[in-house]
């Protein structure tokens, strides 16, 4: 909250080198954290400085997407040690009511969206896509796979791997959301993502 509060600050102002030395340092410890736990810390620093290098002055869609996955694997496995399934169900259920409010009642979350696209610096995934027979990128937010991924840590680590259906119950229900929204339309992502977490857990209790 107090993050998305400064860079709406940072918006306001149109503070854009101020946003991009916080992003680096951002997605530099981020990665760092992420990388960390395959390699000798003094090695992550160097991987990740040199990707977060890349991400942010020489960006194009395949490094951006490359460091997203570490980021908030690497973060997930983290802090998903000390939440619980009924903690992160709690938090998947808060996080998507106040996503349906950014999105379509104050509008805030998509200032912070278009902001992050024209400065090139996007905190989440770039799904590229044809329309039309012209390609096209579609956004999907940061928590919108962070807070999945804590989802399914959790379970994981009560039910092992059948918690790796939740991962494809999420995917089905962002694909549906990407078939049946409307083009040029933002939506609130966490909602249908909350979704598609519950049900990968009803069939993992089920199974």
């Amino acid at each position: 909250m107090l993050a998305t509060i400064l860079a709406i600050t940072l918006i306001k102002f149109n503070a854009e080198k101020i946003w991009r030395i916080w992003f680096f340092i951002s997605v530099w410890f981020a990665l760092t954290i992420a990388f960390s736990t395959f390699v000798v810390q003094e090695l992550s620093i160097v991987i990740a400085l040199v990707i977060t290098i890349f991400k942010v002055l020489r960006p194009n869609i395949v490094v951006h997407n490359f460091a997203e996955i570490f980021i908030y694997g690497g973060l997930a496995a983290v802090f998903s040690q000390s939440l619980s399934i009924f903690s992160v169900s709690i938090l998947l259920i808060i996080i998507s009511i106040y996503d349906m409010i950014a999105v379509w009642k104050t509008k805030h979350m998509i200032k912070l969206a278009k902001f992050q696209t024209k400065a090139k610096l996007f905190a989440g995934f770039l799904v590229p896509y044809k329309y039309k027979k012209e390609i096209k990128t579609a956004i999907l937010g940061g928590g919108d796979i962070g807070f999945p991924l804590l989802f399914a840590a959790a379970v994981l680590k009560v039910f092992g791997l059948k918690a790796l259906i939740i991962p494809l119950t999420t995917s089905l229900l962002l694909v549906l959301l990407f078939i049946f929204g409307k083009h040029n339309k933002f939506y609130p992502a966490m909602p249908f993502l909350s979704i598609g977490c519950f049900l990968g857990y009803t069939l993992v209790l089920l199974f």
